[in-house]
């Protein structure tokens, strides 16, 4: 289970992002060839694809939260957009290796490989920005969760 430092480390993988507009939004499937289909079980309180996309997609992120486990993204349209890690989340951004908290006994060539493959296996959600930078939220093992909330 991630602890306190993994769930503040993964809050700054947005700080490059604070400002952009979000250009697509991605569930996995569509982008490999093993399928993720819209997992009901890790995005919570959302009805549809449809319904996420439309509240996500073109909105820009104007902070990043934490408290306790959970982090979210405060957007531009007044929506929230919350990560509960459960055992296994993380996010990863296309092009680097993803990030160990602690010691792993993966080789350097481990890591390459996984620079490579886009989106990673077991994504959840994956968010294209402007100028091309991709975030997505991994969970295995499906503890996690994504919620959508609104100021309203």
């Amino acid at each position: 289970m991630p602890e306190l430092p993994e769930a503040e480390a993964s809050r700054w993988v947005f700080d490059p992002v604070i400002g952009k507009r979000i250009k697509s939004v991605n569930f996995g499937e569509v982008l490999q060839s093993y399928s993720t289909d819209f997992d009901t079980k890790v995005i919570c309180n959302v009805n549809s694809r449809q319904e996420l996309v439309k509240a996500v997609q073109g909105a820009r992120i104007e902070s990043t939260h934490r408290h306790g486990k959970h982090a979210w993204l405060q957007l531009s349209n007044g929506k929230f957009l919350a990560f509960h890690h459960g055992m296994t989340g993380q996010f990863v951004t296309k092009g680097y290796a993803p990030v160990h908290y602690r010691s792993v006994s993966a080789k350097l060539e481990d890591d390459e490989a996984k620079k490579q493959l886009w989106p990673p296996k077991f994504t959840k959600l994956c968010l294209e920005f402007e100028g091309g930078v991709q975030i997505s939220f991994i969970n295995p093992r499906r503890f996690g969760k994504i919620r959508l909330f609104s100021s309203d």
